[in-house]
C-alpha cells in the first residue's frame, strides 16, 4: 500500500469527510475571486493545490468530483485572469 493510498483510506474513515470537503470546496470560488482581485497568484496556486488534494481523497465520490470540476474551472479561470491583468500592467516581475 502506498502512502497516498493509506492517507486516502485513513481519511475516508473520518465520519462526514465528504460533507466537510464539500463545504470547503464551496468556499473556494469566493476566495479565488478575492485573490484574483488582489492579483495574488501564490494564493491562487495554493487554492488549486487544495482542490487537487481534496479530489485525490475522494476519487469515487460523484458529489465531490462534480464540485472539484466546477471549482477547478473557477480557480483556473481566475489564475488566467490575474495573469493577464499582471502582464497587461507590467507588474509580473514583482
Amino acid at each position: 500500500m502506498t502512502h497516498s493510498t493509506s492517507v486516502a483510506r485513513a481519511f475516508a474513515a473520518v465520519p462526514q469527510a465528504v460533507q466537510v470537503d464539500c463545504v470547503e470546496l464551496n468556499r473556494i470560488p469566493g476566495l479565488a475571486i478575492e485573490a484574483c482581485q488582489r492579483l495574488d497568484l501564490p494564493e491562487l496556486e495554493r487554492l488549486a493545490a487544495r482542490v487537487e488534494a481534496i479530489a485525490s481523497r475522494h476519487p469515487t465520490s460523484p458529489r465531490v468530483l462534480a464540485l472539484v470540476r466546477r471549482v477547478g474551472h473557477v480557480v483556473r479561470f481566475q489564475q488566467r485572469k490575474a495573469g493577464r491583468m499582471l502582464s497587461g500592467s507590467g507588474l509580473e516581475g514583482l
